[in-house]
């Protein structure tokens, strides 16, 4: 003890109170512009996944060489295998090509969204072979 009768070496209380409000106006700022880059981040995993959709999308028409009648399909499900000697659906060529992209998509989550469970991609194609993927904020069109 010194003189005074007050201990050396602790910090007063407005000292931690002055502290204290130092690191909630930084965790203010901060926090705000992390939650932005992860919403940045979702929205490009998305358009990633649409980009891939709508490429498998458009090599189905080429490979098979027809173009289905107009089509708007939620793909949400795995869909099934076709028989031997039968032409793949649209589906099952979308999620065959993904697979082969990511080995680890073999299950029924494989086309889920970054946003709600709810939201899956949805595709679309026309008559004269285009193909339109949506999904939350991103919309790709091939």
């Amino acid at each position: 003890m010194n003189i005074q009768g007050r201990k050396d070496g602790g910090f007063t209380l407005v000292e931690l109170i002055i502290v204290i409000a130092i690191l909630a106006v930084l965790g203010s700022i901060a926090v705000p512009n992390l939650i932005g880059y992860v919403e940045k981040s979702r929205t490009a995993a998305d358009e990633a996944t649409a980009k891939l959709i709508a490429d498998a999308a458009t090599m189905y028409v080429a490979e098979i060489g027809q173009v289905p009648a107009n089509v708007t399909k939620p793909l949400k499900d795995v869909p099934t295998a076709p028989t031997s000697g039968a032409k793949p659906s649209l589906e099952y060529y979308v999620y065959e090509t993904l697979s082969k992209k990511w080995p680890k998509v073999k299950s029924k989550e494989y086309l889920k969204t970054t946003g709600s469970d709810k939201d899956v991609f949805t595709l679309k194609l026309t008559t004269d072979g285009g193909v339109t993927v949506s999904c939350n904020k991103v919309i790709v069109t091939r």
